[in-house]
């Protein structure tokens, strides 16, 4: 769903590296750098207002520490 021409890169977090593996081949096909991090929302090891956008789907409900990770994510967006 992101557009080739608009996105310079993608950062996508998750603590399941199973889930990230089924979709290796795709993410190799992006046209733009992909990084995958394997962590929770809890923790995310980027620097405080490094990212412009965040996107969050279907995953509130399966993290442990919901206000700390929408702190969390909070930190890392720019404002």
């Amino acid at each position: 769903f992101y557009q080739k021409d608009q996105v310079k890169s993608l950062v996508g977090i998750d603590p399941s590296k199973e889930t990230w593996a089924l979709n290796e081949a795709v993410t190799n096909q992006l046209g733009f750098d992909f990084q995958y991090i394997q962590t929770g929302a809890e923790h995310i090891p980027l620097d405080n207002q490094s990212m412009d956008t965040i996107v969050i789907t279907y995953t509130l409900c399966t993290i442990p520490d919901t206000l700390k990770a929408l702190n969390e994510i909070k930190s890392s967006r720019q404002h």
